[in-house]
């Protein structure tokens, strides 16, 4: 007589009361770090787990990395439950929520009159990212943190690029200001952003020597949502452990990642020094955007757009395929004589989006005298004089020699290929203009 196999349910019976209008929020905010398309059922739900008597912790995840929210709610077990499609449904609802899971189906009843059911998740199934004991924490105000991880979004490297450390922010710490310097460095590889808090104060250090960690982009993106939605003179926490997995906190959320493999290339490289570039040109970040948005309509981001140093002023002339376009810029300051510079349009509308135009703010741009037909080039540099802890610098594009040095003439048709010696060349007739037919 074979024995039979025993059932295991698919989840184990769990109760929530919340409100719906907690309920509809947390949701939403965990839509931040959700999976649209998941490689597992489970990754597109949100863990409700019990942490007191009046207390849940609702987390997401993608894998690697979880935004964990912390609201008021009672709870007898932990709970999966449908990201988007219960966020839309509680959206606007007011009222308690009243979620039971049994061991096929999970139902809710929103606001105590509409009801929804879908299939159970396995609660096991949820990917939890391990607890660690921090070896390094600093906090701060929740502003600056997020102003240097929107800077640094600018120019992380996207989902296409192989190196998966230009695909992250990196986290640094200044050995000459012995742990009291936060740095925030991203690059991909054509455009850098750096961002200095010299502000934060170290709460905990356990290391002996500087500390270096990549957060991926999507985690820090994330990250910087939750920091601009929180009260700017609130305080965030960042734990580190090593180089592997870290978490950025604050009143009632913490975002949990592990870090990204790869060492990042040491910036401090690539900074050209400043004495050799004597070209400056001191340009209102106000105007400079404007004139971005100028070039850039039609399109033609990719485009590159020269920079002409001139006593007048500044002049961004835009070189498309289709359609070339000119801005003047008077109000800027030019500083080491006239000079040319290429650079992409769409890099150059990043930095002048970085800089607080409302707050009256400049631009410093720094190019050096190289041959801007050469490839053997520096970085350009853009500064803001009034926030030394900001630097932006942006590969130049190499100008043809025509658009480094324009003429005058107009271009001349070519001319048609000559003969090969011992052969005459047919003569060309005249071909006769077609009328068309008379309807």
């Amino acid at each position: 007589m074979t024995k039979k196999a025993k059932l295991i349910p698919r989840s184990v019976p769990a109760t929530v009361e919340i409100d719906t209008a907690i309920l509809a929020a947390a949701l939403r905010r965990i839509g931040y770090i959700a999976d649209k398309c998941p490689t597992s059922p489970a990754l597109d739900h949100a863990l409700i787990r019990p942490v007191g008597a009046d207390r849940v912790e609702i987390i997401g995840s993608n894998g690697t990395s979880e935004l964990i929210l912390t609201v008021a709610a009672k709870a007898t077990g932990s709970v999966l439950v449908p990201i988007f499609n219960w966020a839309r449904t509680s959206n606007g609802l007011r009222g308690l929520t009243t979620i039971v899971q049994d061991d096929k189906t999970v139902s809710a009843i929103f606001a105590g009159s509409l009801k929804q059911s879908c299939p159970a998740v396995v609660v096991a199934d949820f990917p939890r990212i391990p607890e660690f004991s921090p070896a390094f924490s600093f906090s701060s105000l929740c502003d600056p943190l997020a102003w240097a991880l929107q800077c640094c979004g600018a120019s992380v490297g996207d989902g296409k690029d192989t190196r998966e450390y230009l695909r992250g922010v990196h986290f640094g710490f200044d050995k000459v200001r012995a742990w009291e310097g936060l740095r925030l460095v991203s690059t991909n590889g054509h455009i850098l952003t750096r961002c200095q808090l010299p502000e934060v104060e170290a709460v905990d250090c356990k290391l002996s020597a500087a500390l270096n960690i990549i957060m991926p982009a999507y985690a820090a993106n994330v990250a910087e949502r939750m920091l601009l939605e929180s009260d700017p003179e609130a305080k965030f926490t960042v734990e580190i452990e090593s180089d592997k997995q870290m978490q950025i906190s604050g009143e009632g959320w913490r975002v949990a990642t592990l870090a990204v493999d790869g060492t990042f290339p040491d910036h401090l490289r690539l900074i050209p020094n400043k004495s050799k570039m004597p070209h400056t040109a001191v340009v209102p970040a106000n105007l400079l955007l404007a004139g971005c948005k100028a070039l850039s309509a039609g399109g033609g981001k990719a485009d590159t757009v020269l920079i002409d140093f001139e006593k007048g002023g500044l002049t961004l002339t835009r070189r498309g395929e289709d359609v070339d376009a000119m801005h003047d810029i008077p109000e800027a300051k030019v500083d080491g004589g006239s000079y040319t510079c290429g650079i992409k349009l769409l890099n150059l509308f990043a930095a002048a989006s970085l800089v607080d135009s409302e707050d009256d703010d400049n631009i410093l741009i720094r190019c050096a005298s190289a041959d801007p037909t050469s490839k053997d080039r520096e970085p350009i540099l853009f500064e803001n004089p009034d926030n030394p802890d900001f630097l932006f610098l942006a590969m130049p594009m190499v100008i043809e020699k025509q658009e480094a040095e324009p003429s005058t003439k107009a271009a001349e048709p070519k001319a048609l290929p000559a003969p090969k010696a011992g052969k005459k060349s047919a003569p060309v007739k005249a071909e006769k203009p077609k009328q068309k037919r008379a309807a």
